[in-house]
């Protein structure tokens, strides 16, 4: 799918990264206040579609995520978002903040969690599900880590949707999977 055009550059502490997307480029980049209303419409159209679809992350329009969640995330400068000409199809949280719960989890890896990404809030717009625009999330998170030399990523996912797991190894890192507590 990813035409194999990649570019990765300097951008503050975070990378942009860019790849031609069947000869149209996207770039995944930190959301900006400006980006709040394309941010709302992709949460409440994923929320709508979730309703119909099975509903791995358990989300609901109106409760999660919302607005105000968005508002937090370019608050703490760890909201990103996928655009594709002009246009958001996909947001994340990427912290070095771990859940309340997470300290009931026996990890593979320490828990020094400023050698530690945790990825929240992975959302893709319905509308471009199944494109791959999920997995290049998941390159760009991973290539970040790396350059961070982190030595875990924890995909943050409700209780019960282990089916949706996802396992990042890093060169430096131990396997590790996360089972939701």
């Amino acid at each position: 799918r990813n035409c194999g055009i990649m570019r990765l550059c300097e951008m503050n502490t975070f990378c942009k990264l860019e790849f031609a997307w069947r000869e149209d480029m996207i770039e995944i980049r930190k959301a900006v206040l400006l980006d709040l209303e394309q941010i709302e419409l992709l949460y409440n159209d994923l929320c709508d579609y979730l309703e119909v679809h099975e509903n791995y992350p358990g989300w609901k329009k109106g409760v999660y995520p919302t607005r105000e969640d968005a508002e937090k995330g370019i608050r703490e400068e760890s909201l990103f978002v996928v655009e594709k000409e002009n246009k958001i199809v996909g947001t994340f949280i990427l912290s070095h903040k771990p859940e309340d719960g997470y300290k009931n989890v026996t990890w593979l890896t320490e828990n020094d969690y400023s050698r530690i990404y945790v990825l929240y809030t992975f959302a893709v717009h319905p509308g471009y599900l199944q494109q791959g625009f999920g997995m290049e999330i998941l390159k760009y998170v991973e290539k970040l880590a790396e350059k961070e030399h982190c030595i875990s990523i924890r995909l943050d996912v409700a209780k019960g949707n282990i089916n949706q797991t996802v396992t990042i190894r890093l060169p430096i890192s131990e396997r590790e999977q996360m089972w939701s507590s």
